[in-house]
């Protein structure tokens, strides 16, 4: 995710990671990360879609869901909302990185 921003007020953002299994078997037990930058509010980061199978968690600046598999040619949506640091400049790019295992 990116987005470059200058905005007054409380921003939610609305964060989409989409996960695609290219391989040829099931891939078990996955593990999503995604540690935000500091330009998010990681107190308000809030659960939205846990595919099934899956289990939500927070730590810090850390959204991880864990525990489940993902079928071969399978694509599955994770989603979760965060407030942006309140004010943020003109310009600002904020990224967002996750990995998956």
């Amino acid at each position: 995710m990116q987005a470059a921003l200058g905005l007054a007020g409380t921003t939610t953002v609305d964060v989409v990671l989409v996960v695609e299994n290219t391989g040829l078997s099931t891939a078990h037990d996955v593990i999503i990360d995604d540690s935000r930058q500091s330009e998010f509010d990681d107190a308000t980061a809030a659960e939205g879609t846990t595919p099934a199978g899956f289990a939500y968690s927070r730590s810090g600046s850390t959204v991880t869901y864990t525990g489940g598999d993902i079928a071969p040619g399978a694509t599955i949506s994770f989603r979760f909302a965060v407030d942006l640091d309140n004010p943020l400049p003109v310009g600002t790019l904020v990224q967002n990185t996750a990995t998956v295992t």
